[in-house]
Protein backbone atom coordinates (compact mmCIF):
# COMPACT_ATOMS: atom_id res chain seq x y z
CA UNK A 1 0.00 0.00 0.00
CA UNK A 2 2.89 2.04 0.38
CA UNK A 3 3.47 2.35 -3.42
CA UNK A 4 -0.27 3.49 -3.80
CA UNK A 5 0.02 5.87 -1.43
CA UNK A 6 2.70 7.63 -3.07
CA UNK A 7 0.98 7.26 -6.51
CA UNK A 8 -1.64 9.21 -5.41
CA UNK A 9 -0.17 12.04 -3.22
CA UNK A 10 2.89 12.49 -5.63
CA UNK A 11 1.03 14.91 -8.28
CA UNK A 12 3.27 16.76 -10.27
CA UNK A 13 5.94 15.07 -8.04
CA UNK A 14 7.54 11.04 -9.91
CA UNK A 15 9.41 9.44 -6.71
CA UNK A 16 10.70 12.48 -4.92
CA UNK A 17 11.44 14.01 -9.01
CA UNK A 18 9.57 16.98 -10.17
CA UNK A 19 8.11 16.45 -13.37
CA UNK A 20 9.05 19.26 -16.02
CA UNK A 21 6.46 20.70 -17.86
CA UNK A 22 4.43 19.70 -20.83
CA UNK A 23 6.81 19.84 -23.30
CA UNK A 24 6.87 21.95 -26.38
CA UNK A 25 5.81 20.34 -29.25
CA UNK A 26 8.77 20.70 -31.89
CA UNK A 27 8.57 19.97 -35.37
CA UNK A 28 9.53 16.19 -36.23
CA UNK A 29 11.38 15.03 -39.12
CA UNK A 30 8.97 13.25 -41.65
CA UNK A 31 9.82 9.89 -41.16
CA UNK A 32 9.62 6.34 -43.64
CA UNK A 33 7.31 4.16 -43.78
CA UNK A 34 9.55 2.20 -41.77
CA UNK A 35 9.19 0.74 -37.56
CA UNK A 36 10.34 2.84 -35.06
CA UNK A 37 13.59 3.65 -35.02
CA UNK A 38 15.96 3.58 -31.86
CA UNK A 39 16.41 7.10 -31.79
CA UNK A 40 12.49 7.54 -31.63
CA UNK A 41 11.39 5.95 -29.02
CA UNK A 42 9.94 7.81 -26.44
CA UNK A 43 11.29 7.75 -22.59
CA UNK A 44 8.02 7.58 -21.06
CA UNK A 45 7.32 4.59 -19.01
CA UNK A 46 7.63 5.74 -15.33
CA UNK A 47 9.00 2.69 -13.17
CA UNK A 48 7.82 4.43 -10.20
CA UNK A 49 4.74 2.91 -11.40
CA UNK A 50 5.64 -0.64 -10.56
CA UNK A 51 6.63 0.29 -6.95
CA UNK A 52 6.78 -2.59 -4.77
CA UNK A 53 6.08 -5.35 -7.70
CA UNK A 54 7.14 -9.09 -6.31
CA UNK A 55 10.71 -10.88 -7.70
CA UNK A 56 9.82 -11.73 -10.99
CA UNK A 57 6.88 -9.69 -12.09
CA UNK A 58 6.56 -7.81 -15.06
CA UNK A 59 7.72 -4.14 -14.48
CA UNK A 60 7.19 -1.14 -16.47
CA UNK A 61 11.02 0.17 -17.38
CA UNK A 62 11.77 3.78 -18.39
CA UNK A 63 11.99 3.48 -22.10
CA UNK A 64 9.48 0.54 -23.90
CA UNK A 65 11.18 -2.66 -25.29
CA UNK A 66 11.84 -2.93 -28.89
CA UNK A 67 11.46 -6.18 -30.46
CA UNK A 68 12.79 -5.21 -33.76
CA UNK A 69 11.30 -3.66 -37.04
CA UNK A 70 7.60 -4.87 -36.88
CA UNK A 71 5.80 -5.99 -39.99
CA UNK A 72 2.63 -4.28 -40.71
CA UNK A 73 -0.91 -6.42 -40.53
CA UNK A 74 -1.96 -8.76 -43.41
CA UNK A 75 -4.56 -6.66 -45.28
CA UNK A 76 -6.72 -9.59 -44.38
CA UNK A 77 -6.75 -9.04 -40.66
CA UNK A 78 -6.92 -5.64 -41.00
CA UNK A 79 -10.02 -5.55 -42.70
CA UNK A 80 -11.48 -8.48 -40.35
CA UNK A 81 -10.79 -5.81 -37.62
CA UNK A 82 -12.41 -2.90 -39.28
CA UNK A 83 -15.48 -5.11 -40.89
CA UNK A 84 -17.85 -4.18 -38.00
CA UNK A 85 -17.49 -0.57 -38.60
CA UNK A 86 -17.41 2.33 -36.24
CA UNK A 87 -20.12 3.41 -33.81
CA UNK A 88 -21.39 6.82 -34.66
CA UNK A 89 -20.84 8.14 -31.02
CA UNK A 90 -17.60 6.81 -31.03
CA UNK A 91 -16.89 8.44 -34.56
CA UNK A 92 -18.33 11.64 -33.58
CA UNK A 93 -16.10 11.48 -30.37
CA UNK A 94 -12.64 10.64 -32.41
CA UNK A 95 -13.45 13.38 -34.61
CA UNK A 96 -14.03 16.27 -32.36
CA UNK A 97 -11.16 15.42 -29.95
CA UNK A 98 -9.59 15.59 -33.18
CA UNK A 99 -10.98 19.17 -33.93
CA UNK A 100 -10.25 20.40 -30.18
CA UNK A 101 -6.90 19.81 -30.76
CA UNK A 102 -6.62 20.84 -33.84
CA UNK A 103 -8.12 24.25 -32.18
CA UNK A 104 -5.94 24.09 -28.81
CA UNK A 105 -2.97 22.38 -30.06
CA UNK A 106 -2.95 23.05 -34.18
CA UNK A 107 1.04 22.25 -34.54
CA UNK A 108 -0.17 18.72 -33.40
CA UNK A 109 -2.47 17.43 -36.81
CA UNK A 110 -3.66 14.50 -35.03
CA UNK A 111 -6.75 12.95 -37.31
CA UNK A 112 -9.38 11.35 -36.18
CA UNK A 113 -8.44 7.94 -37.82
CA UNK A 114 -5.41 7.36 -35.20
CA UNK A 115 -7.89 8.07 -32.35
CA UNK A 116 -10.01 5.13 -34.42
CA UNK A 117 -7.52 2.60 -34.60
CA UNK A 118 -6.45 2.49 -30.84
CA UNK A 119 -10.21 2.95 -30.04
CA UNK A 120 -10.39 -0.08 -31.91
CA UNK A 121 -7.73 -2.03 -30.63
CA UNK A 122 -8.20 -0.89 -27.10
CA UNK A 123 -12.21 -2.06 -26.66
CA UNK A 124 -13.65 -2.68 -29.83
CA UNK A 125 -14.90 1.33 -29.97
CA UNK A 126 -16.17 1.12 -26.38
CA UNK A 127 -18.09 -2.55 -27.63
CA UNK A 128 -16.13 -4.79 -25.72
CA UNK A 129 -17.25 -8.24 -24.50
CA UNK A 130 -20.62 -7.57 -25.70
CA UNK A 131 -20.69 -3.98 -23.61
CA UNK A 132 -23.74 -1.31 -26.06
CA UNK A 133 -22.14 1.75 -26.49
CA UNK A 134 -24.43 4.24 -25.56
CA UNK A 135 -26.03 7.20 -26.98
CA UNK A 136 -24.44 9.82 -24.02
CA UNK A 137 -20.59 7.94 -25.10
CA UNK A 138 -20.82 5.40 -21.99
CA UNK A 139 -20.61 1.49 -22.37
CA UNK A 140 -22.91 -0.80 -20.88
CA UNK A 141 -21.44 -2.53 -18.92
CA UNK A 142 -18.20 -0.68 -18.46
CA UNK A 143 -15.24 -1.52 -20.09
CA UNK A 144 -12.11 -2.49 -17.44
CA UNK A 145 -9.02 -4.57 -18.46
CA UNK A 146 -7.41 -7.29 -16.44
CA UNK A 147 -5.68 -7.01 -13.25
CA UNK A 148 -1.93 -5.41 -13.68
CA UNK A 149 -0.68 -8.04 -11.17
CA UNK A 150 2.50 -8.40 -12.79
CA UNK A 151 1.99 -11.91 -14.31
CA UNK A 152 0.94 -11.25 -18.34
CA UNK A 153 1.10 -7.51 -17.65
CA UNK A 154 3.14 -4.83 -16.23
CA UNK A 155 2.81 -4.57 -12.12
CA UNK A 156 0.89 -1.47 -11.19
CA UNK A 157 -0.63 -1.49 -7.39
CA UNK A 158 -4.13 -0.03 -7.04
CA UNK A 159 -3.87 3.62 -6.82
CA UNK A 160 -7.14 5.61 -7.10
CA UNK A 161 -8.63 3.01 -4.05
CA UNK A 162 -10.93 1.21 -6.79
CA UNK A 163 -12.08 4.29 -7.54
CA UNK A 164 -12.26 3.94 -11.19
CA UNK A 165 -11.42 -0.17 -11.57
CA UNK A 166 -13.19 -1.45 -8.50
CA UNK A 167 -9.82 -3.34 -7.68
CA UNK A 168 -7.93 -2.40 -4.15
CA UNK A 169 -5.47 -4.77 -4.78
CA UNK A 170 -4.00 -3.58 -8.59
CA UNK A 171 -4.83 -1.25 -11.23
CA UNK A 172 -6.61 -1.69 -14.49
CA UNK A 173 -6.95 -0.27 -17.37
CA UNK A 174 -10.61 1.61 -18.17
CA UNK A 175 -13.25 2.95 -20.26
CA UNK A 176 -13.36 2.63 -24.09
CA UNK A 177 -9.54 4.06 -24.33
CA UNK A 178 -8.33 1.91 -21.94
CA UNK A 179 -6.43 4.59 -19.31
CA UNK A 180 -4.69 3.38 -16.33
CA UNK A 181 -6.14 5.50 -13.68
CA UNK A 182 -2.66 7.57 -13.02
CA UNK A 183 -2.18 8.22 -16.68
CA UNK A 184 -6.31 9.61 -16.94
CA UNK A 185 -5.67 11.64 -13.99
CA UNK A 186 -2.47 13.40 -15.69
CA UNK A 187 -4.92 13.90 -18.82
CA UNK A 188 -9.03 14.15 -17.46
CA UNK A 189 -10.88 16.11 -19.25
CA UNK A 190 -14.73 17.33 -19.44
CA UNK A 191 -14.84 17.06 -23.21
CA UNK A 192 -18.77 16.97 -23.70
CA UNK A 193 -19.51 20.07 -21.09
CA UNK A 194 -21.68 17.73 -18.72
CA UNK A 195 -19.23 18.78 -15.83
CA UNK A 196 -17.86 15.21 -14.62
CA UNK A 197 -14.05 13.93 -15.92
CA UNK A 198 -15.16 10.68 -16.70
CA UNK A 199 -12.75 7.77 -18.53
CA UNK A 200 -16.07 5.40 -19.16
CA UNK A 201 -17.01 8.65 -21.21
CA UNK A 202 -15.62 7.80 -24.63
CA UNK A 203 -16.13 11.74 -25.73
CA UNK A 204 -14.12 12.39 -22.24
CA UNK A 205 -11.84 9.93 -22.99
CA UNK A 206 -11.02 10.06 -26.74
CA UNK A 207 -10.28 14.47 -26.12
CA UNK A 208 -8.07 12.92 -23.27
CA UNK A 209 -6.27 10.30 -25.95
CA UNK A 210 -5.80 13.10 -28.42
CA UNK A 211 -3.67 14.99 -26.19
CA UNK A 212 -1.47 12.49 -24.62
CA UNK A 213 -0.58 11.37 -28.30
CA UNK A 214 -0.33 14.64 -29.18
CA UNK A 215 2.11 15.44 -26.51
CA UNK A 216 3.80 11.94 -26.98
CA UNK A 217 4.70 12.35 -30.33
CA UNK A 218 4.65 16.02 -31.46
CA UNK A 219 3.71 16.59 -35.09
CA UNK A 220 1.05 13.73 -35.64
CA UNK A 221 1.35 14.93 -39.42
CA UNK A 222 4.56 13.02 -39.81
CA UNK A 223 4.56 8.64 -39.44
CA UNK A 224 7.32 9.20 -37.30
CA UNK A 225 5.31 11.29 -34.72
CA UNK A 226 2.63 8.82 -35.11
CA UNK A 227 4.65 5.56 -34.42
CA UNK A 228 6.19 7.72 -31.16
CA UNK A 229 2.89 8.75 -29.90
CA UNK A 230 0.98 5.45 -30.11
CA UNK A 231 4.34 3.56 -29.14
CA UNK A 232 3.98 5.37 -25.90
CA UNK A 233 0.69 4.63 -25.49
CA UNK A 234 0.78 1.35 -25.32
CA UNK A 235 4.78 -0.32 -25.33
CA UNK A 236 4.45 -2.74 -28.39
CA UNK A 237 5.75 -2.88 -31.70
CA UNK A 238 3.08 -5.19 -32.19
CA UNK A 239 0.51 -2.63 -31.18
CA UNK A 240 1.99 0.21 -33.37
CA UNK A 241 1.86 -1.65 -36.44
CA UNK A 242 -2.21 -2.61 -35.73
CA UNK A 243 -3.14 1.13 -35.02
CA UNK A 244 -1.23 2.32 -37.90
CA UNK A 245 -2.51 -0.22 -40.54
CA UNK A 246 -6.08 0.49 -38.74
CA UNK A 247 -5.71 4.20 -38.81
CA UNK A 248 -4.65 4.32 -42.34
CA UNK A 249 -7.57 1.78 -43.00
CA UNK A 250 -10.05 3.67 -41.72
CA UNK A 251 -9.02 7.26 -43.04
CA UNK A 252 -9.29 5.38 -46.65
CA UNK A 253 -12.54 3.73 -46.51
CA UNK A 254 -14.84 5.97 -43.98
CA UNK A 255 -15.52 9.81 -45.57
CA UNK A 256 -16.49 12.03 -42.66
CA UNK A 257 -16.96 15.18 -44.60
CA UNK A 258 -20.66 14.69 -45.08
CA UNK A 259 -21.34 13.71 -41.54
CA UNK A 260 -22.66 16.21 -38.52
CA UNK A 261 -20.41 16.78 -36.11
CA UNK A 262 -21.95 17.25 -32.91
CA UNK A 263 -19.58 18.70 -29.70
CA UNK A 264 -16.93 21.35 -28.47
CA UNK A 265 -14.35 21.66 -31.04
CA UNK A 266 -12.92 24.72 -29.79
CA UNK A 267 -11.18 26.00 -26.44
CA UNK A 268 -7.97 25.38 -24.69
CA UNK A 269 -6.49 22.07 -22.97
CA UNK A 270 -5.31 21.96 -19.54
CA UNK A 271 -1.81 21.02 -19.50
CA UNK A 272 -0.72 17.53 -18.34
CA UNK A 273 -0.09 16.82 -14.64
CA UNK A 274 1.32 14.07 -12.25
CA UNK A 275 2.79 10.83 -14.61
CA UNK A 276 1.84 12.22 -17.81
CA UNK A 277 4.93 10.13 -18.95
CA UNK A 278 3.54 7.33 -18.51
CA UNK A 279 1.72 4.62 -21.15
CA UNK A 280 -1.80 5.06 -20.89
CA UNK A 281 -2.48 1.43 -21.56
CA UNK A 282 -0.19 -0.83 -20.24
CA UNK A 283 0.02 -4.68 -21.69
CA UNK A 284 -1.65 -6.54 -24.77
CA UNK A 285 -4.62 -4.61 -26.33
CA UNK A 286 -7.90 -6.37 -24.79
CA UNK A 287 -10.28 -5.02 -27.99
CA UNK A 288 -8.00 -6.58 -30.73
CA UNK A 289 -9.39 -10.20 -30.25
CA UNK A 290 -13.30 -8.91 -29.60
CA UNK A 291 -15.26 -10.05 -32.19
CA UNK A 292 -18.19 -8.42 -30.88
CA UNK A 293 -20.79 -7.34 -33.59
CA UNK A 294 -22.06 -4.21 -34.77
CA UNK A 295 -25.27 -2.62 -33.20
CA UNK A 296 -27.27 0.80 -33.37
CA UNK A 297 -25.98 3.65 -36.02
CA UNK A 298 -22.62 1.98 -37.18
CA UNK A 299 -20.27 3.12 -39.94
CA UNK A 300 -18.03 1.69 -42.04
CA UNK A 301 -19.38 -1.37 -41.43
CA UNK A 302 -18.06 -4.46 -44.15
CA UNK A 303 -18.59 -7.55 -44.73
CA UNK A 304 -17.41 -10.49 -42.45
CA UNK A 305 -14.38 -11.68 -43.02
CA UNK A 306 -13.90 -15.79 -44.98
CA UNK A 307 -13.92 -18.47 -42.98
CA UNK A 308 -10.62 -19.41 -42.89
CA UNK A 309 -9.37 -22.15 -45.08
CA UNK A 310 -10.00 -26.05 -43.66
CA UNK A 311 -6.81 -28.13 -42.55
CA UNK A 312 -4.50 -29.93 -45.22
CA UNK A 313 -6.42 -33.39 -45.84
CA UNK A 314 -9.89 -32.40 -44.71
CA UNK A 315 -12.52 -32.40 -47.38
CA UNK A 316 -15.18 -30.14 -47.62
CA UNK A 317 -18.73 -31.26 -46.57
CA UNK A 318 -21.52 -30.64 -49.30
Amino acid sequence: MLAAALLVGLGGVVAGVAQPAEPDLAEQAAGSSGGVKADEVPVWGIPALSLGAPPGARTLGEAPTRTGDQQPPSPEAVSGLAANGIPTVALNAYRVAAARMADAKPQCGIDWSLLAGIGRVESNHGRFGGAVLNADGTSTPEIRGPALDGGKFAYIADSDDGRFDRDRTYDRAVGSMQFIPTTWRSYAIDADGNGTTDPFDIDDAALAAAHYLCVAGGNLRTDVGQRKAVLAYNHSDEYVAQVIALARAYAAGIPVDSLPLNGITSGSVPPPTGFYRAPAAPGPAIGVDDTTPASGDTVGQGPPPPPPPPPPGCRPRR
